[in-house]
């Protein structure tokens, strides 16, 4: 099938049963039907303290109904009405109707009620007045599928599906290529080599991958930091969930890398290797099967015994394989030791820094976050955001086919392989410079859909038609894919292979036939000629000796007749004897058995008398103990009582301690603040008194005296930088007047010279 094919299965155990979604993948399939006579709602109720809805489905699954975008405000008399279809009358209901009820306060302090409806409930009552017409689904396709989409004309697989034959075989190994003219639906088997490992690219690649994701519009990108931390977190026991730190150049986690890595191909492992599928001749069980050679430095059933903590297991096949990595010069390093993927985020989110990358390493088995600039060489895993139904097993992104790998914690797919494609302006770079060993050749099945080639891997085992001729000129050959012991997919003619096991099984059965027929025909005739030769002559001697024989047999049978009679006489008279020996003893027996009966009746009463006796004193002491203890815990319950009672007394008193000093502190601080507020009004006062008193003196003293001083004997005034000053000579005199007229003057009289002041 090619991977465009989607299934439409509309059969169920209930009429009425409608699909998830309008197409499957052939994975799918199984698990896709909603059963509505399970699954109709049964009960509806009301969560007040998250304003949440839980629906309960008849098969017991709940749903629940975040309310909160439809409550706003004050909200009041909050419930939930569930309408149950069973409980109307015949005709009279549409499917479950649930509603929700409240009421808010209006401008006028009143309550205006409020009734939302829950829709979109599909149930068995309304399902035809939802799809309308019992029509189910209708479809255009390419011929691969029939049907209307109808109840009456269902959808299904056209049985040619399966046959359908591909043009021809294009051989890319060799430069060959798909050819540029073909109709919708042609199909080509392109025979080509892919590397596990994908390609090695620069953040320049990468920014253009991410642009042609997104013009693809199927919601695939290279992952941020945030993707990453994320799927690392979700399989790691909780305390070591740090992969979101910020910080570089730290090894985070301590199993994720040991849980994605490959369980082979890393340094110390085991080598990576494939199983030879292809045919052998004779018995398929066992002739020409290759003789077995376990491992013996590695037990897979023993692995604490060789395998390292660090060594990958691929619990969940994401199968990081150790691609190394490149440096700006495109210099490889670390092949077959660490693998490091691009994230497309910034070192603090600043456009300006490095870019975080994860690595993985050969013998570590948690994640180390560093910081790498643009032009490093790293390998790219995809991702997508999960939407509920956008989940496929595998999916062509960028022509290329890869599988996928569902993280439900996270929400998110993933691929499970590197990105490989190598497109001119990606400028990708092989890893390990293109030595890689585990390149391989498959073969996919190419489909034009009218825009694109669809490209979907051959698996193991599968047939494909082609319509290529071979030599006697045959035309749709059917081709079986094999696994080589190069682990190289082969194609192999399936009718070739049905006429080698038959000629190399048939042929040598054949001609061993032919030959032990030949033998055993010639044996037997002979054999026979000699058998009626030696039987005519036997036959006449054996009629002699057997006349001879009779006579003497006769007078031995009559000897031994009269010998026996004796014999059994004398043999009942000793069975006779010996029964009535036995008789006698019997009785002895029994007289012995039935003394024993009764004396052992007699033991086992007395037992039975000393067991009741021992249980009526055991009840009689624990009817004591629980009595001794009962009055313990009631005596406990009475002092723990008075504890509690003497404990509140005490927080009381403590408590009125407290307020009682609080009220004295604050009274404290409300008297010192009234004597700071005295004391600052004093000083206040105090300093304006002086410095009236000093403008009073300073207004009252002349500057000039009205009497010059006389500059010989008393001295004279001198202006010096602006500023007047007196200068009195040793014996002179003067004296300071004010303006009272005397009344205030100030004599002075010095006995030395004190020079100017």
């Amino acid at each position: 099938m090619s991977k465009g094919l989607y299934f439409y299965k509309l059969v169920s155990p209930y009429e009425e049963d409608v699909t998830k979604n309008c197409k499957l993948t052939v994975n799918e399939i199984d698990s896709n039907f909603l059963n509505l006579k399970d699954e109709d709602i049964k009960s509806a109720e009301l969560d007040e303290r998250t304003k949440s809805v839980i629906l309960t489905r008849n098969n017991g699954d709940k749903l629940v109904v975040d309310l909160t975008p439809i409550l706003s405000g004050a909200v009041y008399d909050l419930e939930v009405v569930f309408e149950n279809p069973s409980e109307k009358e015949s005709g009279a209901c549409d499917g479950a109707n649930i509603y929700v009820s409240y009421s808010v306060l209006t401008s006028g302090d009143t309550k205006a009620a409020v009734r939302v409806p829950i829709k979109g409930l599909v149930t068995t009552e309304n399902v035809d007045s939802v799809l309308g017409g019992g029509l189910l689904s209708r479809v255009v396709t390419d011929g691969t599928l029939i049907g209307e989409g109808t109840l009456s004309s269902p959808i299904g697989i056209n049985p040619t599906e399966k046959i359908r034959p591909a043009e021809k075989l294009i051989d890319k190994t060799k430069g060959e290529v798909l050819p540029e003219t073909f109709a919708v639906g042609t199909r080509y088997i392109t025979k080509e080599y892919i590397s596990e490992f994908g390609y090695l690219y620069n953040y320049d690649a990468v920014e253009k991958i991410n642009e042609q994701l997104k013009a693809e519009g199927r919601g695939w990108r290279i992952p941020t930091k945030a993707d990453w931390d994320c799927l690392l977190n979700s399989i790691e026991p909780c305390e070591y969930r740090d992969h979101d730190s910020a910080m570089c150049h730290q090894l985070l986690g301590k199993y994720a890398g040991t849980k994605l890595k490959s369980d082979c191909g890393w340094l110390e492992q085991p080598d990576c290797e494939c199983k030879n599928t292809k045919p052998v001749p004779g018995h398929l069980c066992t002739d020409g099967l290759p003789e077995e050679n376990p491992d013996e430095e590695y037990d897979v059933d023993e692995p604490d015994s060789f395998r390292q903590p660090y060594w990958g297991t691929d619990d969940f096949g994401m199968r990081i394989l150790p691609t190394g990595f490149g440096d700006g010069d495109e210099v490889e390093h670390y092949f077959n030791k660490k693998t490091i993927f691009w994230t497309t985020t910034h070192v603090y989110n600043d456009l300006g820094q490095d870019l975080y990358v994860k690595e993985f390493d050969w013998n570590k088995s948690g994640v180390i976050q560093e910081a790498v600039c643009t032009s490093a060489l790293l390998s790219i895993r995809l991702v997508k955001d999960y939407t509920g139904d956008n989940h496929q097993d595998a999916e062509i992104i960028d022509g290329d086919n890869y599988k996928t790998i569902l993280f439900p914690d996270c929400g998110t797919i993933w691929t499970a392989s590197n990105f490989a494609s190598n497109k001119d302006a990606y400028h990708a770079v092989e890893a390990n410079m293109g030595l890689n060993p585990y390149n391989k050749i498959v073969y996919f099945v190419n489909v034009w859909n009218g825009k694109e080639w669809v490209k979907r891997a051959l698996e193991d085992g599968e047939k494909v038609l082609i319509k290529d001729g071979n030599e006697h000129c045959e035309y749709n050959i059917e081709y079986i894919v094999f696994i080589g012991d190069d682990c190289n997919q082969e194609l192999i003619d399936a009718n070739d292979v049905a006429t080698t096991r038959v000629l190399e099984k048939v042929l040598p059965l054949i001609e061993e036939e032919r030959e032990e027929r030949i033998s055993a025909d010639t044996e037997l005739w002979e054999a026979l000629n000699e058998e009626v030769s030696a039987r005519t002559e036997a036959d006449a001697i054996e009629k002699e000796e057997r006349e001879a024989a009779d006579a003497i047999l006769q007078e031995e049978i009559e000897a031994e007749s009269a010998r026996a009679q004796d014999v059994e006489q004398q043999l009942w008279d000793a069975l006779n004897k010996e029964a009535e020996a036995r008789e006698e003893v019997d009785q002895q027996l029994w007289e012995a058995i039935n003394e024993e009966a009764s004396a052992r009746t007699d033991v086992d009463n007395q037992l039975w008398d000393a067991i009741a006796q021992e249980a009526a004193a055991r009840e009689e002491v624990d009817n004591q103990q629980w009595d001794a203890i009962n009055a313990e815990a009631s005596a406990r319950t009475e002092v723990d009582t008075q504890l509690w009672d003497a404990i509140a007394q005490e927080a009381a008193a403590r408590e009125e301690v407290d307020n009682q000093q609080w009220a004295a502190i604050e009274e404290e601080a409300r008297i010192r603040e009234e004597i700071d507020n005295q004391q600052w009004e004093a000083i206040n006062n105090e300093i304006a008194r002086a410095k009236a008193e000093e403008d009073r003196i300073e207004g009252e003293i002349i500057d000039n005296p009205n009497d010059p001083l006389n500059p010989e004997t008393e001295g004279y005034i001198a202006e010096i930088n602006g500023v007047k000053h007196f200068v009195i000579k040793a014996n002179g005199g003067t004296v300071l007047t004010s303006k009272h007229q005397g009344s205030n003057d100030v004599p002075l009289r010095l006995d030395a010279d004190f020079g100017s002041f």
